[in-house]
């Protein structure tokens, strides 16, 4: 079965120390993590008004916390646009007899978010210069008029 990856483009607002963290399974591994917290909000197009709040918390591991460090080195800043590709994980467990699932975003990747290309409107320019006029024709040797109908 293909994995769906999908992804999210916000603004970047914080992101905490990384963390070391000691696996329930097996006390002699650890691994490590990062939260980065974003702003995903919706905006109206054209009043530029709020529709609704969006703040993800995201937690990165793996190959995608190192990612999330080398944008930070990077020099990212509050409000700059990041991409964010994520897998959504669903995990079923059962407590106190029932069964229940419990859905999860996976961070795999994060990269500057670059704004598609856009045509620029054109810019008002000055108008044209007219033609210059065209060169008089030379003068025809035309037949004097005798009367004649032809």
């Amino acid at each position: 079965m293909a994995v769906n990856v999908h992804q999210l483009v916000g603004r970047f607002i914080a992101v905490d120390n990384e963390q070391t963290i000691q696996s329930t399974k097996d006390p002699q591994k650890t691994f490590k993590r990062r939260q980065l917290y974003m702003n995903c909000s919706r905006y109206d197009g054209l009043t530029g008004k709020q529709i609704d709040e969006n703040f993800p918390l995201l937690e990165f591991g793996g190959k995608a916390l190192e990612q999330l460090n080398q944008l930070v080195a990077s020099g990212v800043k509050k409000d700059d646009l990041v991409e964010v590709s994520f897998v959504v994980d669903g995990i079923k467990y059962t407590k106190d007899g029932k069964t229940q699932v419990m859905t999860k975003i996976r961070p795999i990747g994060i990269i500057p978010y670059v704004i598609p290309y856009q045509q620029q409107p054109q810019q008002a320019q000055a108008p044209a210069p007219a033609p210059a006029p065209a060169p008089a024709a030379p003068a025809v040797n035309q037949p004097k008029d005798d009367g004649l109908p032809f």
